[in-house]
């Protein structure tokens, strides 16, 4: 097979299926780390709280955004169900398209604001 189509059937494994035990287990990672976040960073910003260098809440917070620049990644390779019609969206190309169009963005606004 040409390196092109060799390519492209290598990526069709990747996609992960959005109802999936992974995709679920991310999604409420995820949401609990959200839910950290909106306690301590009102509290960092509200007591004008310094954390030091290498200290849990230092860690945590770098951790925090790498978990969300790679939230912005996978989301590149989850598959995308049309609610209109209930088909599922596999197609790298048509998942990136409808992810850049979407919550791209967004995302990547949140995952930028944690620096």
């Amino acid at each position: 097979l040409p390196c092109r189509e060799r390519l492209l059937l290598f990526l069709e494994g990747l996609v992960i299926n959005p109802y999936g035990y992974v995709r679920c287990a991310w999604d409420s990672l995820s949401l609990g780390l959200v839910a950290i976040l909106a306690v301590v960073v009102p509290l960092e910003l509200g007591f004008d709280l310094e954390l030091g260098r290498f200290t849990f809440w230092f860690v945590f917070d770098h951790a925090v955004t790498i978990f969300f620049i790679v939230d912005v990644i996978l989301n590149f390779f989850t598959a995308v169900i049309v609610e209109e019609t209930g088909k599922v969206i596999r197609d790298h190309r048509a998942i990136a398209v409808r992810y850049l169009r979407g919550m791209f963005l967004l995302d990547v606004i949140v995952a930028r604001s944690e620096e």
